[in-house]
């Protein structure tokens, strides 16, 4: 066997059929199928299964298909750090990133670009486990992600370097939450019970203001929200926010009055988990656990985008790391502080132990360990 007819198996291995195998490696149907033939003849063993409609590997082909595909990443690691003696930097940069940690990749990657220019960089997303695949499989060399790293196999199969923790913070619809007066929360314009606080609009006529269809204009809405602007359609315009300046819909200010995990127990909850990773949602869950309290969790789901996209509408309210609203700066959410739990998401820099890294990415790593470096754009504070 060759290097040639490894690639070939490998490829038929993947597809699962000759055809869309053939297709891939730009080649004919009839020369792949012979390469097959030839590979077993030699081997002295059947490496396909084919009674099905699809190639199914035997138990020798699965185990000539784990060892191969070694082969050729360490033939690829040797052949990257063959070039890299010249003292070159060029080449394909591949990182990976869970969608809640991309806010952290524009800052490092502008700097890198501007030491590195004849580096380019290829991207991708995706949560634990498929990052860790890709790990495996060679197709990305760092990943950046929330910590504990939960893919397959556990955390001591990588090499991890912590990166400033990110505080976990309670957002909400915008004008949700009534703090004068200790008022409950508002939920999707009502309270829980069907109550309306004390202040909030009733009738359609709110405190020195109309609301007219869900907008208010010339007038005072209370709860630290707009003050001397109109809010249409979950957006600040023209305005200042009571607290603290609005920017993209977001209520900002240290004056934003904190909250309790007593009175966030009483909101509808929309929670951040999947069947795969789980820590974050357990730790928040536990925290209120600690409290005595039982939060009422009305959705979960797997997407931050969907988690943000739902509170913006008035669905709940939802407990993330504070970074997230830097990826997706949805109009209509006010970022509130919880005032007495320490709720921390740790985040890192993850890859492979006893895998050569290239020396882009190891510059690149480094570029985090600066103190300018430390986050990108929008990234951790």
């Amino acid at each position: 066997m060759d290097l040639r007819q490894i690639r070939y198996f490998l490829t038929v291995a993947e597809e699962g059929q000759i055809t869309s195998a053939a297709k891939k490696l730009h080649m004919e149907q009839p020369p792949l199928s012979r390469q097959m033939r030839l590979i077993e003849e030699e081997l002295g063993v059947a490496l396909f299964d084919r009674s099905g409609r699809r190639l199914r590997l035997t138990p020798a082909g699965e185990r000539l298909r784990e060892r191969s595909a070694g082969l050729l990443r360490q033939l690829e690691e040797t052949v990257t750090e063959v070039r890299e003696l010249d003292g070159g930097m060029r080449g394909v940069l591949s990182v990976g990133a869970v969608v809640s940690c991309t806010s952290l990749l524009p800052g490092p990657l502008r700097r890198f670009r501007e030491r590195y220019p004849d580096v380019s960089f290829k991207l991708s997303e995706g949560d634990h486990h498929l990052l860790g695949e890709r790990l495996d499989r060679r197709e990305i060399e760092i990943a950046v992600a929330r910590l504990p790293f939960e893919a397959p196999g556990g955390e001591d199969r990588y090499e991890i370097r912590p990166l400033p923790s990110d505080p976990i913070v309670a957002l909400l619809p915008t004008g949700a939450w009534k703090t004068s007066g200790g008022a409950a929360p508002a939920y999707d314009g009502l309270m829980p019970d069907g109550l309306i606080p004390d202040g909030m609009a009733q009738g359609g006529v709110m405190q020195g203001g109309v609301m007219q269809g869900g907008v208010m204009q010339g007038g005072v809405m209370q709860g630290g929200v707009m003050q001397g602007g109109a809010m249409q359609g979950g957006f600040v315009q023209g305005g200042l926010a009571q607290g603290g300046l609005a920017h993209d819909g977001l209520a900002y200010g240290a004056d934003a009055e904190p909250l309790s995990l007593a009175e966030l127990a009483a909101y509808p909850l929309v929670s951040l988990k999947t069947d795969r990773t789980v820590v974050m949602h357990e730790t928040i869950m536990r925290a209120f656990a600690d409290a005595g309290l039982r939060p009422r969790v009305l959705c979960e789901c797997a997407s931050v985008a969907i988690a943000l996209t739902l509170v913006a509408h008035g669905f709940g309210a939802a407990l993330l790391p504070k970074s997230v609203m830097s990826t997706f700066p949805l109009a209509g959410i006010e970022r509130r502080a919880i005032r007495d739990a320490d709720l921390l998401s740790e985040v890192g820099l993850v890859w492979l132990k006893d895998r050569y890294l290239s020396r882009a990415a190891r510059r690149f790593i480094a570029l985090f360990g600066a103190p300018d470096g430390q986050s990108g754009d929008g990234g951790l504070s």
